[in-house]
Formats: structure tokens, C-alpha cells, sequence
């Protein structure tokens, strides 16, 4: 989400800052031959002690997402840091060892931002990045045995269509944007101290969300190629010195080389790809807690009442999954916003301009976060009807298959209820 990514710059920009600044990329993911699902960015670098900087959006936190760091050289240590939000912080910080490599597996809602450093001697380098599909979640049925029913049985939930949300939040980065490129105009003048000051006590660096990287941009194939020959190099003059033979990469991508692997199944997902943020560990909520029981008097897959139930659940399943989702984007898209506020009511004051520029860059921000407040709302108010015809559906076949006309009204619309009170928004 590009909020996430104007949090460190937004006052730098309010202020004009004039020096030199570290540019941050925009990898632009896309297919390759021989992946097992998703989009693949690669790079060729040159690490040094100024930090290249990379970011990828509108990541789900159903998708696998491996970031791997290759030295071109083995035993030069180069280090990657993995973060969200700002430039400054340290989510995961991973270096390359001996074999001249180091895979990061994670799993994050929103954005993942890169920096890559090395002390000492230019050193280069090489990036993959790979986001997977999203894993499609099994989620554990909410309907219970009608022979067996007893009040008080749980649901769950869990995501949904995402590039509807993933647009709605952009609508709060694009007003983000434009806040930043007017105010950069208005006050140039102020550059000199009130950006010092504000570099000094924020260590903030802004974004350039520019095009794509300039000619170090590498299909994967050119990636391996140009990786072997470096290790090849490394080969011949260990062997020219004495050392004897050192592994190279091997002729041809293999991706599980590289830590890219399928991943089919939400506990794959959970098992090996850790959260990012504690944010990104709670995004979506699969529990089965605290929701009615849905009893149903179909109990066999044999039986005739079976198609009719299972078109049925599949509905409801849907709806569950594209309420979580819903949720979930928009929280992570909301909490940005509002650390966003937070940080520049904190900081505008250091410098007078800064405080009245960002009074004007609040309000945009805020008017921007209640947009997107009403475009959840008109999600959410498509949703519920679906939701209610779901279990209306499921009402049907009971009256249809064991004469129960009043299912819906015992115990649909409570169901109902229950996750349209679960899902909307706290005003």
C-alpha cells in the first residue's frame, strides 16, 4: 500500500528536502517459466554501506513470499533487513554466510520493504523475490449434526476479493501522494534547515516510487547465468591457489534452489512462512470461536439431500472468506493511516513551516481514511445479502428434504446476525 510507504517520507517532503536522497524501488513481479505458482522479480546489485532500497505492495497475507540474497562472490557478507513501514526499522535482518546465500520465507498483508547493505568494499549481489498464489484456506465447518445439536457450537472465518480492497486503500495513497507533491513545491525554500534538523532526529528516507530499476533488472534466467559465472570465477581461482574445488550454482534455474517451493495448503503456509509484523500474524482470524451452531439434517455424503447442502455450503464458505478479507485489508490499511497521523502530529512541530503544512496534510489524510471507511461499508453492504442468501439457500433444502420450513428463522438469522455484527464497522 503506498500510505505504508509515504509514512517516512511524508514529512521529509513537507519540509523539501533538497540533499542527496536514497531512492527506494518498486519491484514489479511477473511470471516465469518454471515456477511453481505466483511472480518473480530479479536484480543484479552492487551492495555498499548507502542501502539499496526495494519495496513490493499489495502482498495478502495468504501469499508465500521469498526473498532470497545471493553474494556473488562466497564468503562476502552482505546484509538484507525485511521491513513494513519505514526505512528505519528492523522486522528481520538476515546475512549472507559462507555459502554466499540466505532465504528469508514470510508471509505479510500490505507491503514488504528490502534494504540491502555491506560494509567495507563494494560487494555485489544478486535479489530474488518470489510471491506465490494465495493458498486457498480450508476452513472448518460451522454446520454441526442436527441429530446432535446442542446451542453454543462454533464458526470461523477467514478472506476474499482482494483487488477491490487493495484499490479502495490505494485511495488513501494517492491523496498521500499528491499532499506530498504540493507541499514539496510550497515549501523549497525551507529546505536547508528544516530538512537537516528533520533527517537528524527521524533518520527517515524517503520514497521514490519510481519506474522499474535501471538496467540491473535481470530475468531469472540471466540471474543464474550471470550468478555461475561469478561463481565459476570463484572456482578457478580457488582451484589456481591451491584450495581445491568450490561448489558453483548449477546450469539451469532450479527454484527450490533458490527456497521457492510449492505451498498448497494453509498449514505449509503457517509452518514455514512466519509472519512479518505481530500485525500480519492476526490479519485473518480462522478461529471457530464464539459463533452459533448451524445444525443441518443432511449427515450423509450418500444421501440425495447432498448436492443440495454442498452448493449451499460452498456459498456460505465464500461469503465467510471474502468478510475476512475484507476485514483484513482494511485494517491494515486503516492502522497505516493512523500511525501515519500519529507520526507527524509527534514530529511537525520541530520546525514552524512543518507544523502548518502538515495541518493541511492531515486533513487530506484523514479525508482520504474516511473514504475508505465508506468504501468498506459499501463492501460489507454487498456482502451481507449474499451471506443471508447463503443460509437461505441452506434453508431451502432443508424444508425441501425434511420438511423444516422454519430453518432459517431458528437458526440462519442468527447466524447471520452474528457475523453481520462481527464485520461492521466500529464507528
Amino acid at each position: 500500500m503506498k500510505i505504508a510507504l509515504m509514512i517516512a517520507v511524508l514529512l521529509v517532503s513537507l519540509v523539501g528536502v533538497a540533499a542527496a536522497e536514497a531512492p527506494a524501488f518498486r519491484l514489479e513481479l511477473k511470471p516465469a517459466e518454471g515456477l511453481p505458482s505466483g511472480k518473480v522479480e530479479t536484480l543484479q546489485g552492487t551492495a555498499k554501506t548507502e542501502p539499496d532500497q526495494f519495496f513490493v505492495e499489495h502482498i495478502g497475507v495468504l501469499q508465500p513470499v521469498v526473498v532470497t540474497l545471493f553474494a556473488a562472490h562466497k564468503g562476502d557478507k552482505i546484509k538484507m533487513v525485511l521491513a513494513k513501514e519505514r526505512w528505519d526499522e528492523k522486522l528481520q535482518e538476515h546475512v549472507t554466510g559462507p555459502e554466499g546465500q540466505v532465504t528469508a520465507k514470510l508471509r505479510t498483508q500490505g507491503e514488504l520493504r528490502i534494504i540491502v547493505t555491506a560494509e567495507g568494499e563494494p560487494k555485489p549481489y544478486f535479489l530474488m523475490v518470489w510471491v506465490g498464489d494465495e493458498v486457498k484456506v480450508e476452513l472448518a465447518s460451522v454446520i454441526v449434526p442436527m441429530s446432535t445439536h446442542t446451542r453454543g457450537a462454533g464458526t470461523s472465518v477467514a478472506g476474499g476479493s482482494t483487488l477491490s480492497i487493495v484499490l479502495a486503500v490505494g485511495v488513501v495513497a494517492l491523496l498521500v501522494m499528491i499532499v506530498v507533491f504540493a507541499m514539496r513545491k510550497r515549501l523549497k525554500a525551507h529546505a536547508a534547515a528544516a530538512g537537516l534538523v528533520l533527517m537528524i532526529l527521524l533518520d527517515a528516507r524517503p520514497v521514490l516510487a519510481g519506474p522499474a530499476l535501471p538496467p540491473s533488472m535481470l530475468s531469472p534466467a540471466d540471474m543464474e547465468s550471470r550468478l555461475a559465472a561469478a561463481r565459476a570465477t570463484d572456482r578457478e581461482a580457488s582451484e589456481a591457489g591451491g584450495a581445491g574445488t568450490a561448489s558453483g550454482i548449477a546450469t539451469g534455474i532450479q527454484w527450490g534452489q533458490w527456497g521457492v517451493d510449492a505451498v498448497t495448503t494453509a498449514r505449509e503456509l503457517l509452518d514455514a512462512f512466519h509472519a512479518l509484523h505481530v500485525s500480519d500474524a492476526t490479519c485473518m482470524d480462522l478461529s471457530t470461536a464464539g459463533a452459533p451452531a448451524l445444525p443441518a439434517s443432511c449427515e450423509s455424503e450418500a444421501a440425495p439431500c447432498h448436492a443440495c447442502y454442498t452448493s449451499a455450503y460452498r456459498q456460505l464458505n465464500g461469503m465467510r472468506l471474502n468478510l475476512e478479507r475484507l476485514r483484513c485489508y482494511y485494517t491494515a490499511g486503516k492502522n497505516v493511516a493512523d500511525r501515519a497521523i500519529a507520526f507527524g502530529d509527534s514530529t511537525s512541530g520541530i520546525h514552524a513551516v512543518t507544523g502548518l503544512a502538515w495541518q493541511n496534510a492531515r486533513a487530506e489524510i484523514q479525508a482520504a481514511s474516511t473514504s475508505l471507511d465508506a468504501t468498506y461499508d459499501t463492501k460489507y453492504g454487498q456482502m451481507i445479502p449474499n451471506l443471508q442468501a447463503a443460509l437461505q439457500a441452506i434453508g431451502k433444502c432443508e424444508q425441501t428434504y425434511f420438511n423444516s420450513p422454519d430453518w432459517y428463522a431458528r437458526f440462519g438469522y442468527i447466524y447471520m446476525t452474528f457475523l453481520a455484527d462481527r464485520y461492521k464497522r466500529a464507528r
